[in-house]
């Protein structure tokens, strides 16, 4: 079984903040020192997050 360290929540905000900037997966793990694959099952994960409440909150729309 593989143990993964889960990131503090400061440590996800400074990720996905980076990210919703503008800046590039690669340019997010050199400022905020996280490897790749965190970042990109990060991303993966507030993916489905959003989609979620995308589906319960935009409903009945003309």
């Amino acid at each position: 079984m593989v143990s993964m360290r889960k990131q503090t929540i400061q440590r996800r905000v400074q990720i996905l903040a980076s990210l919703v900037e503008g800046n590039s997966i690669r340019c997010t793990v050199r400022m905020t020192d996280a490897a790749k694959n965190t970042v990109v099952k990060l991303l993966r994960d507030i993916g489905q997050v959003c989609e979620r409440y995308h589906n319960k909150v935009m409903v009945d729309l003309s």
